[in-house]
């Protein structure tokens, strides 16, 4: 199982940035497009090459791992490829995730009827509001059946009690906030930071060559589907995003003040959704550090606190393996 990536510095794959020694991204790496998704997810408005390089690494090496135990599914059930219920297996533990990829996938099946209907009306002359001919089974149907074929509660595709998605919300209102303060040429810099993705159509090749590439440069033969490289590419922007929210957690607790004791529940700049904040402090946040990041990856890839946490089994080895997006 690949593991991700450790807190020390120094380590050799993981901490070289994919820079060239002009302080351009390399052909074929992601940094520009992640550094899009930082500043929309709620870093500054140029964030660092190293710290989007560092997460590229970390998304690479938590897609492997996606990869890995959904290729063991598959193998369960006796498919030579991995397909989205592979995917969805393995969410099956979190709803509020499961919902959300439920959701991109609706989205996406709603886009391609769209682009149907106005391509036939194109054609035809007219407009027509009906669904396609010969659009087929959407894939949002095709994996609700396969939830309720291993849904022995019914709560993974009861919808009319699914929990709040706190973590959702707080990431649109630290958008909202953000954006206030900025003019309209700066908002729609903001707007297209927040479309960036992995699986657009410039980079939907660059993205296969992420997921292939092992750490020795050779190329692995995967057998995935297009729907799951589409599922993949949507898990590996949630991770840039909790990579994101947690880095921003770690700039809160570093700015408590020693003996202020509620100083470390005082919101930091542009992370606040409940406390208001002055516009220059959002506006000329510094840029989220790698060792911010690797800081929080070292919390959340530490073991559980709690009465158990000492009769926990193998929790260095768990530890090394939890997955962001799952």
């Amino acid at each position: 199982m690949t593991s991700i990536i450790h807190s020390s510095e120094g380590e050799s794959g993981c901490d070289q940035p994919i820079i060239s020694k002009a302080g351009l991204p390399v052909a074929g790496s992601f940094v520009t497009e992640i550094q899009s998704m930082m500043h929309g997810f709620g870093d500054a408005r140029s964030p660092l090459p190293e710290s989007a390089s560092l997460i590229e690494s970390i998304v690479q090496q938590q897609q492997r791992a996606v990869i890995s135990q959904a290729a063991d599914m598959a193998t369960m059930r006796g498919s030579k490829c991995i397909g989205p219920e592979d995917i969805l297996f393995l969410l099956r533990k979190d709803r509020i995730k499961m919902h959300r990829l439920m959701k991109y996938l609706a989205v996406k099946d709603m886009k391609k009827n769209i682009n149907s209907v106005l391509l036939e009306s194109s054609l035809d002359g007219d407009l027509m509001l009906e669904t396609p001919r010969g659009s087929g089974k959407k894939q949002t149907n095709l994996c609700m059946d396969f939830l309720r074929s291993i849904d022995q509660t019914g709560e993974l595709t009861d919808t009319c009690t699914l929990p709040v998605d706190m973590v959702k919300h707080e990431r649109n209102v630290r958008a909202e906030r953000s954006s206030r303060v900025l003019d309209e040429t700066r908002y729609l810099e903001f707007v297209n930071a927040r479309r960036a993705s992995f699986v657009s159509l410039k980079s939907a090749s660059k993205f296969r060559e992420l997921l292939q590439t092992s750490s020795d440069g050779n190329f692995e033969a995967l057998k995935l589907s297009g729907v799951t490289y589409d599922l993949l590419g949507y898990m590996a922007y949630e991770t840039v995003a909790q990579i994101v929210d947690l880095a921003l957690l770690v700039r809160r607790d570093s700015l408590t003040r020693p003996g202020m004791p509620f100083s470390r529940y005082i919101p930091g700049a542009g992370y606040s959704t409940s406390h208001t904040l002055d516009s220059q402090q959002i506006e000329f946040a510094d840029p989220l550090t790698p060792a911010e990041i690797r800081e929080a990856l070292r919390r959340y890839c530490s073991c559980y606190i709690g009465p158990g946490a000492v009769f926990t089994c193998s929790a260095a080895s768990h530890a090394r393996t939890r997955l962001l997006s799952c």
